[in-house]
């Protein structure tokens, strides 16, 4: 796959996430607005960082996973910032796409074992903490990177979200932009980790 196609593959991707996570904000009574600052460019810099990742690593193999992978966690970063949620209607039919696709590839096992892997993380976070550390939603958006990075790429990027989540958290509560037992949208977070996972896995 070219650089060209990869990105209209991704571009084409993110719109049609977008579109269904619109509808299930609908569905749920929510009004979702990813034309406003925060969510817009969380949204831009997930396609561009996509984008850049195998403009630079040409030979990316899978890169039509990737491309799923990328775009769910652009729009789940991106309605996350806009209204604390991550919704099933981007989620699962993005796992309704990798895991017949990385049967294609061949590798459906790793993809399955990633997928319950990643989000098997999160929900002991989510046990551990009685759902106020994280959500349900950000378990299957873990189950999403697991099935396209597999076990070791996936524990990359939740690895990678855990630190910067930490970090922001630190400084947001040395600015005192927030308080103690604050809620924070941690799928900004995960997408910044798979693309930094892919980026140092394809290095």
């Amino acid at each position: 796959m070219t650089a060209p196609v990869f990105c209209v593959v991704e571009a084409g991707a993110v719109c049609a996430f977008a579109v269904c996570a619109t509808l299930g904000a609908r569905r749920c009574g929510i009004r979702l607005h990813l034309h406003e600052r925060t969510p817009a460019l969380l949204l831009l810099a997930g396609i561009s960082a996509g984008g850049a990742v195998f403009v630079t690593h040409p030979f990316l193999a899978d890169a039509a996973t990737f491309a799923i992978v990328a775009a769910a966690v652009a729009v789940c970063a991106a309605t996350d910032a806009a209204n604390g949620f991550v919704f099933d209607a981007v989620t699962l039919p993005a796992l309704g796409l990798l895991l017949p696709a990385s049967w294609l590839y061949g590798h459906f096992a790793p993809s399955i074992l990633g997928a319950l892997c990643a989000a098997g993380a999160i929900l002991a976070i989510y046990a551990a903490t009685q759902g106020r550390g994280i959500g349900l939603g950000d378990a299957k958006l873990a189950a999403c990177i697991g099935a396209g990075l597999g076990v070791r790429g996936s524990l990359y990027a939740l690895g990678i979200a855990f630190v910067a989540g930490a970090l922001a958290g630190i400084a947001c509560l040395m600015l005192q932009r927030m308080q103690r037992g604050s809620e924070m949208r941690f799928a900004p977070y995960l997408a910044a980790g798979t693309i930094a996972a892919v980026a140092w896995q394809a290095a």
